[in-house]
């Protein structure tokens, strides 16, 4: 298992706002670990919730 992330770090390597990231916590799309009272978020989650984000060209293209 890698280094655990915090949001700070979590929303920088996906290059989004901390608010965008909570946002995306809350609806379930992205899982995060619970630690005391701090959250942390595990790299491969993110990879994950990239991977998933992904999008065909032509899907792009018909929107």
């Amino acid at each position: 298992m890698q280094k655990l992330m915090s949001s700070r770090e979590a929303a920088t390597f996906l290059a989004i706002s901390p608010r965008t990231l909570w946002t995306i916590v809350d609806r379930g799309e992205l899982a995060a670990v619970k630690i005391g009272r701090s959250v942390r978020f595990d790299p491969a989650d993110l990879i994950a919730f990239v991977e998933r984000a992904k999008t065909r060209p032509a899907s792009v293209l018909a929107a």
